[in-house]
């Protein structure tokens, strides 16, 4: 079995969330535009009941540049 070691990223964004699901998508796409691609986004979930702890596992299932930790 071979294991590869990850690459630490370059830039890490850590951005708070509760109840911001309005804006949320609109700021995690608009970091993910950006021209440097050697990023994470870790984003803290602090118990949020508008849908937006959905929202953040089904983008995070997609993308591994997207952690979501829960509060």
């Amino acid at each position: 079995m071979i294991v590869r070691k990850q690459a630490v990223p370059r830039v890490s964004v850590v951005m708070p969330n509760h109840n911001c699901l309005n804006y949320l998508p609109l700021a995690v796409h608009s970091i993910l535009k950006q021209h440097l691609q050697d990023v994470e986004i870790i984003i803290v979930d602090d118990g949020s009941t508008d849908g937006s702890g959905l929202w953040l596992a089904s983008v995070a299932r997609g993308d591994p540049r997207i952690r979501v930790l829960k509060t």
